[in-house]
């Protein structure tokens, strides 16, 4: 029986393959050839006018000329401008104009221009790509500078479809190096939604499978859309021991964290070491009003110590109650602040030196507006009431 083999763009390219047929058959196929009178004048018309008049032009002409055309300048290293010829063929072409320039774009000789215009469409119209499949999978084979990860996250996000589901359906081996890559665009990309819709047990997991860089970016939005309350406190655990503050570390880790994100999660530090020194005490809700105004916190656990930094001056408290002692900054840095680092720490005692100290507050009677006023003149008020 013979078969009936229909012309759509996608076949055109590997028509010859599929069918098995010489070069002289492969375009008897066509009313026309590459290198007749009649297509040389189609395609001298179409690279001399004006964009503008592209539309108006294809319109004249049956589909069997573009198809020919495209299969010329994907295989040839013609010298006539390309534009035309895109605008020609998207027009003709409509949606199965993007599986036509894929296959072309695999066919291509050395065509830079068809090179360069191919990435810019993928790159302005994903949704156009994202219809074939067998581009999406294989893009990376083909363009070096355009992983296909994006298109990827951006066709789960427009179908409203869970990533996970989409890497199935497309076949995605887990173990692959494309289904790392799709996993960290869409983690440093995502919504407060889809954050918290995570399981938190399996997204610690994939954040710390993560390059340092890749950390830092999906830390810098993951806390640019989550508020604190909300946040996976296991994950800020992990980053402070793994990164800590950017005063206590200067590691690269944070030169891909925004100020305002250092900010977020500075309070949230300084917080942390008050409730974990202080308790659930007066002292550790009167702190924690503060919390803004601190630098930095540091703290010996085991000691039961916590140096408040607020950056002129530091004030240093302990588990058991009793005076709060106020340090220029400058005399705690060069006295104090090394036993605040591991194996250096100290007895209460000596971080209670009246000959260095601005002064001592008791936490007796109504103290906390007492040390509002001492705070105020110091530099920090607190604009507010104690409650």
């Amino acid at each position: 029986m013979k078969r009936n083999y229909k012309f759509t763009p996608y076949k055109l390219i590997s028509l010859k393959k599929e069918l098995g047929i010489s070069e002289k058959k492969y375009e008897e196929k066509m009313p026309i050839a590459s290198n007749s009178v009649e297509f040389k004048n189609f395609l001298n018309k179409l690279v001399s006018m004006d964009i503008e008049e592209v539309p108006y032009f294809v319109m004249k002409y049956e589909h069997y000329y573009f198809r020919l055309l495209s299969s010329y300048i994907a295989n040839k290293k013609v010298e006539v401008p390309l534009e035309n010829c895109f605008r020609a063929l998207e027009l003709k072409f409509r949606n199965e104009f993007m599986n036509l320039a894929y296959n072309a774009y695999q066919h291509t000789l050395g065509n830079n221009e068809f090179v360069i215009w191919f990435k810019k469409i993928a790159l302005l119209h994903p949704e156009i790509l994202i219809k074939s499949k067998i581009s999406l999978i294989n893009l990376a084979k083909y363009i070096d500078d355009l992983y296909p990860a994006k298109l990827f996250v951006e066709y789960s996000r427009k179908n409203n479809k869970n990533i996970n589901v989409i890497l199935d359906e497309f076949a995605i081996d887990n173990n692959s190096l494309l289904h790392k890559i799709i996993d960290i665009e869409y983690l440093i990309t995502a919504s407060k939604k889809e954050y918290l819709n995570l399981d938190k047990v399996a997204f610690l997991e994939k954040a710390n499978s993560f390059s340092m860089q890749d950390q830092g970016r999906l830390f810098n939005n993951y806390l640019s859309v989550v508020s604190i309350n909300e946040s996976n406190i296991e994950y800020l655990k992990s980053i402070y021991s793994k990164y800590k503050t950017p005063i206590e570390n200067k590691t690269m880790f944070w030169s891909y964290i925004s100020k305002d994100v250092i900010q977020i999660f500075l309070n949230w530090i300084n917080v942390e070491n008050i409730n974990q020194v202080l308790g659930n005490d007066e002292r550790s809700r009167y702190w924690r009003r503060y919390s803004e105004y601190l630098k930095t916190t540091y703290v010996q656990e085991a000691r039961g110590q916590i140096a408040l930094d607020f950056g002129s001056f530091v004030v240093v408290e302990f588990t058991n109650i009793g005076a709060a002692y106020f340090y220029k900054k400058e005399v705690f840095d060069t006295n104090f602040k090394k036993h605040f680092m591991k194996n250096h720490s100290i007895g209460d005692s000596s971080l209670k030196d009246v000959s260095l100290m601005i002064d001592k507050l008791a936490h007796s009677g109504q103290w906390q507006p007492r040390f509002d006023q001492f705070m105020a003149n110091l530099g920090v008020r607190f604009y507010g009431r104690y409650r």
